[in-house]
């Protein structure tokens, strides 16, 4: 069984290496006509395996099954609704909009046979920091490239190698903060080095991101009279950044707006506990004109949502897409395991367990802006970081790092 671990454990590097260094290249390498992609078929191939070897007796996350249970009676319910005429054009849309349960279900299955094995965690918690300085090191080169051997302007424009690199970005961020092998000094500098990096990817979610877990850093390490103003510093300084940047105020930042109000409304007409299902047009027509209209008068003619894209262009935002296809009681279930467990732990000398959380809440923090649990390129280190955070909190003996 450690023998299929390791194996298992290798291929899921090597898949995460050519994300980093193909990027887009790798995860849209179509291996089958009908779109079945190379990144895609290695994750399905180790869950096949691992759910061979399933355990249904010990570590099951049953919200996380729930979830998964609930979105297969809405797969089922989107194809009765064609009536299950598998050549419908709606057959690509249903299996394109169930990819951000499907990554998602694979990694449970995946992370769920690896990280039974108390050994094989703490193999992968090393492994997931190696990673994301992997990241680091790349779009650092990719910088020193550009500026010696381009004539592309290096920051305030979209310069990251690949998708992943700036959830790698969050992640070393995350784990040089948590160590307690560096001192202030280090963390400070580290911390002014990853942003001027980040500043090449020119994302502002991604520096508000940063902020936020340098932000719950301190947090963690507050007295408890403290920390009631640190929240108070901290919604000051976050509501300067959506006023500062120009990022939280242009012609993107209202088509979010006016797209998230949509989105929002369908779900309160759902009652927050239904969900639209899959192959579903993701806002009506009149919003689209709208949001047309609006890229229009400040010259975007090249974003418009077209026939196409009215099943394919979602709210960039992870989690209100999750909510639209599921409900919102979902996104409930889906962050449950954390919450319940996390409140009774002792975090602040845990290393390892800041190193996680401040991982998956600057990651998630990025996705609210974004679309990537969606996509093959980005939600792979989101799930594995993720589901790492559970089964550390369900095993909490295991030695920090």
């Amino acid at each position: 069984m450690i023998n299929l671990r390791k194996i298992i454990s290798t291929l899921l590097i090597f898949d995460f290496l050519a994300l980093t260094l193909l990027g887009k290249g790798y995860s849209k390498l179509q291996i089958l006509e009908f779109g079945l992609y190379a990144h895609d078929l290695l994750l399905i191939i180790l869950a096949l395996i691992c759910i061979l070897k399933f355990n249904w007796k010990q570590n099951r996350v049953y919200a996380i099954e729930l979830i998964l249970a609930i979105s297969i009676v809405y797969v089922l319910v989107s194809l009765w609704k064609i009536d299950f005429n598998f050549t419908s054009p709606k057959i690509f849309y249903i299996i394109r909009q169930y990819a951000i349960v499907g990554y998602f279900g694979i990694f449970y299955v995946i992370t769920k046979f690896l990280f039974e094995e108390k050994k094989f965690l703490k193999v992968w918690l090393n492994l997931i920091f190696l990673l994301s300085v992997g990241c680091f090191l790349i779009q650092l080169l990719n910088i020193i490239y550009l500026y010696f051997c381009s004539d592309r302007i290096i920051y305030l424009t979209k310069n990251a190698f690949s998708p992943i690199i700036s959830l790698g970005l969050i992640v070393i961020n995350s784990a040089i903060l948590a160590s307690n092998r560096y001192d202030r000094k280090i963390k400070l500098f580290s911390s002014l080095i990853t942003f001027l990096i980040s500043i090449s990817i020119h994302h502002d979610s991604l520096y508000l991101a940063l902020f936020i877990i340098w932000a719950l850093y301190f947090f963690i390490h507050l007295s408890k009279n403290k920390k009631k103003f640190s929240v108070i510093v901290s919604i000051i300084l976050v509501g300067l950044l959506f006023v500062l940047l120009p990022s939280f105020n242009d012609v993107n930042a209202h088509w979010r707006l006016i797209y998230w109000q949509a989105v929002v409304e369908q779900i309160v007409e759902n009652y927050f506990i239904l969900g639209d299902g899959f192959g579903i047009q993701y806002i009506s027509d009149k919003t689209i004109e709208k949001l047309n209209q609006l890229m229009i008068s400040k010259g975007h003619i090249n974003t418009l949502i077209t026939e196409g894209e009215k099943y394919t262009t979602g709210a960039h935002n992870s989690f209100l897409s999750f909510a639209q296809h599921l409900g919102a009681v979902s996104v409930f279930l889906l962050f449950y395991p954390l919450i319940i467990r996390i409140k009774d732990l002792k975090i602040r000398d845990n290393t390892d367990l800041i190193f996680l959380i401040l991982s998956i809440s600057g990651m998630s923090v990025f996705s609210f802006f974004n679309v990537l649990l969606e996509l093959p390129h980005s939600s792979s280190l989101y799930w594995l970081v993720f589901f790492a955070l559970i089964y550390y909190n369900k095993n909490t003996k295991i030695e920090n790092i």
